[in-house]
């Protein structure tokens, strides 16, 4: 077995595993391709400042989860407006972060927008 094995052995024995650090988490792809239940690790969670113009300031909650890039126990592709829902709290997918052969470190955005004072969904 080589160093990379193990690596990738790691990835899905211990940090992707609910007994450990990660969470069941319900997945919706964005074509269509049905819901389905993942396991991912939740690794920063914060909100960020928009301003798209001077007088008006938008505020949204991001999220960065380890995920293993497998299409049955992760996600292979994602694909903008992916969803992710972990709990009640429902998240779209915006960026990758980070990734190799055996995983990503992606960026989620909170489907719920705080602007101006007002909460607007996504």
């Amino acid at each position: 077995m080589t160093f990379k094995d193990l690596i990738a052995a790691d990835i899905t024995d211990v940090f992707l595993n609910v007994n450990e650090f990660a969470v069941s988490a319900e997945y919706s792809p964005a074509d269509g391709g049905g819901k389905r239940t993942i396991t991912v690790t939740p690794c920063d969670e914060q909100m960020r400042r928009y301003e798209p113009q001077r007088n008006h300031e938008t505020r949204v909650g991001t999220l960065m989860t380890l995920v293993d890039k497998d299409a049955t126990t992760g996600i292979l592709i994602p694909q903008k407006l992916d969803t992710l829902k972990i709990g009640s709290q429902l998240w779209s997918f915006d960026e990758i972060v980070e990734e190799d052969e055996a995983a990503f470190v992606l960026r989620w955005k909170d489907a719920t927008l705080y602007s101006a004072g007002r909460q607007e969904s996504l």
